[in-house]
């Protein structure tokens, strides 16, 4: 089983999809970062005017990427997160019965084998594409918002709860854990493709179905009471709540998805 995950993954990594995931995601932190500083030089500017006497504050990189992350623009990564999460291999499990590639795996090892490595090749291919672009904005974030104090004082930190004291004493582990949960939700959104391409025999709908997933959970929350809106990802992947629900809620809905296309390949008959 190890040599039929090294494969897959090896096909996994080597798509053009991948790449232009990369690019797509890269290009909505350039997006994002080129707004954000964009504006400070305005307002550093502006305040110039005041021959000094009045002090523009730029931030933190705390407060810029860690706690208030999500911002105007970074919504167009929310918008596409579904498109770039799948692209990389998303409808190779499709391609792969289309060509019949499925029969001849079948025959030299166990299907559940196959169909477990090409789960996690999905799983970690998805996951890449949605995490590194985050690793760019954080080091861009860095490099822009180089200090490392709180403003406690004054700012929405003054009720923290155990999460939010763990970021504040533990700053770049706390970024860490930040990125691995993006990993595992964009995983969790490649999959998704995985099950629709179970019933679905069109390119363009197993592609197309995460993206509008994410659509319809960013949407959602607007229409019920504030207190359900913590389990829906534009507010989880803030990061401004408890990280530990964040982190079971992606994994079982990970769990979720790879239960139905285990489940529903399992029983098909492939030769």
């Amino acid at each position: 089983m190890t040599k039929m995950i090294k494969e897959e993954l090896k096909r996994g990594y080597d798509t053009i999809g991948l790449i232009l995931s990369l690019l797509m995601g890269f290009g909505c932190i350039i997006y994002k970062n080129y707004v954000l500083l964009s504006h400070d030089f305005k307002m550093q500017k502006y305040f110039r005017n005041y021959q000094g006497y009045v002090i523009f504050n730029r931030g933190n990189f705390y407060c810029r990427w860690l706690y208030s992350y999500i911002d105007p623009s970074m919504l167009y990564l929310f918008y596409f997160m579904g498109i770039i999460a799948a692209l990389p291999y998303g409808v190779s499990y499709y391609q792969d019965k289309k060509k019949g590639i499925i029969r001849n795996i079948c025959i030299r090892t166990e299907k559940s084998h196959y169909l477990s490595a090409k789960y996690l090749a999905v799983f970690f291919t998805g996951g890449t594409v949605v995490a590194l672009p985050l690793v760019l904005d954080l080091l861009i974030s860095k490099l822009s918002y180089p200090y490392d104090f709180i403003r406690i004082l004054g700012t929405p930190l003054n009720g923290v709860s155990d999460w939010m004291r763990f970021t504040i004493d533990h700053i770049y582990v706390a970024a860490l854990l930040v990125i691995l949960l993006w990993f595992l939700f964009g995983g969790f959104l490649a999959t998704v493709s995985l099950v629709v391409s179970c019933v679905a025999d069109n390119v363009f709908t197993i592609q197309l179905i995460p993206f509008l997933l994410m659509l319809v959970l960013f949407y959602i929350p607007g229409m019920l009471p504030f207190s359900y809106r913590r389990y829906f990802p534009f507010n989880f992947l803030r990061i401004n709540n408890d990280i530990v629900q964040a982190f079971l809620e992606v994994i079982l809905l990970s769990i979720l998805t790879f239960l139905s296309f285990f489940v529903i390949e399992k029983r098909k008959d492939i030769l």
